[in-house]
This record gives C-alpha cells, sequence and structure tokens, in this order.
C-alpha cells in the first residue's frame, strides 16, 4: 500500500475520531445543561460503567493521534466494555450508532500497520 493511501486513512480516522469526541462532549454538556425529564442526577450501578466504557473510548481516540496501536486498543476495548454491559445490564443494546467508535480504532490500527509494514520494506 502506498504511503499516501496510508495517510488518507490516518486522516479519515482521525477526523471521525475528533468529530465522535466533539459528539460526545457536546452530549454531556446538553445534558447538563438541560438533563432529560426522566433523569434523577444519580448515577446508577449500571451508568458507571458505561461511563468507564466510554471515557476509554474517547482517550483512545485522543491518545491515538500521538500513538496509533495504544489508542486504537482502547477505543475497541472501551467499546466491547461498554456493549456487554450494556448486554447484561438490560440484555438489549440500542445503541448500534456507536459501532463507529471500533471502526474508528481498527482504521487507526490498520494504518500503524501499514506503515509499520512499508518502512520495513524500505529498510
Amino acid at each position: 500500500m502506498k504511503k499516501s493511501h496510508i495517510n488518507i486513512i490516518r486522516w479519515i480516522a482521525r477526523i471521525l475520531g475528533t468529530l465522535l469526541v466533539l459528539f460526545v462532549l457536546l452530549s454531556a454538556v446538553g445534558g447538563i445543561i438541560d438533563p432529560p425529564p426522566q433523569a434523577t442526577g444519580n448515577l446508577t450501578k449500571q451508568d458507571i460503567p458505561l461511563m468507564i466504557g466510554m471515557i476509554s473510548m474517547v482517550v483512545g481516540i485522543i491518545v491515538a493521534w500521538f500513538r496509533e496501536p495504544i489508542g486504537g486498543l482502547l477505543i475497541i476495548e472501551g467499546f466491547i466494555f461498554f456493549v456487554v454491559v450494556e448486554l447484561i445490564t438490560s440484555q438489549n443494546f440500542e445503541a448500534w450508532f456507536l459501532v463507529i467508535f471500533p471502526i474508528v480504532g481498527f482504521l487507526h490500527l490498520f494504518s500503524w500497520w501499514q506503515s509499520r509494514k512499508l518502512s520495513s520494506k524500505e529498510s
């Protein structure tokens, strides 16, 4: 794979990741400013692990800017953790839009892997 193609994949992952971080931050701020009617203000036992998974995904996106393999793995790990907790606690997973997170994680891992492969060929 050409270096330019690898850079395109890397930048697609970075742009999508940045948009996801902005979405999460805007959602959090919106939930604080105008909480949903059913919100009590207290976190449930289910909310804390879900927040850990979401924070792991967001931190992974930020880390991936500097260390692609570590960031990509954090994103994927956070997503798996989030889905497992959601399935255990509610036996239902309706947030399929979150699948974009591991896609970004795999794009980061793929671009890192391809750049390593390319640099080993050049040596």
